[in-house]
């Protein structure tokens, strides 16, 4: 299973990818989001870690260019506390995955490998 993580900010980019590595997924990250879009297009991922914040390149708005870019990739957002509800938008700006902050690693990798594998057997 291929994870990329276009999270903006290098701690919580560098936490998911020590955690995430360590279980056994490859892992790719990028610098800054268009650089993470780049890789998208190049490469096929299981699962686009992204955040939650404003802007063209953050949130619902990364979602839906990646949803154009790689329209069966999952995606899984890193919200902060009282984020809104990302579930019940169109099928461009879905968010499949809702991790909220402060972040609990060992329910982001169980909710993950859940995750992973739902979408596998389909």
């Amino acid at each position: 299973m291929r994870i990329l993580i276009l999270k903006e900010n290098h701690l919580i980019r560098e936490l998911f990818f020590q955690v995430l590595s360590s279980q056994g997924y490859g892992v790719l990250t990028a610098e800054d989001v268009p650089a993470g879009l780049e890789r998208l297009k190049t490469g096929t991922f299981d699962l686009v870690i992204i955040g939650d914040g404003s802007g063209d390149l953050q949130g619902v708005n990364l979602a839906r260019r990646i949803r154009r870019i790689a329209p069966a990739t999952r995606i899984a957002l890193v919200a902060g506390q009282g984020g809104g509800d990302f579930y019940g938008l169109l099928p461009t700006d879905r968010v499949d995955l809702l991790i909220h902050k402060p972040i609990d690693m060992t329910w982001v990798v169980n909710r993950i490998a859940e995750f992973l594998t739902e979408s596998a057997q389909k």
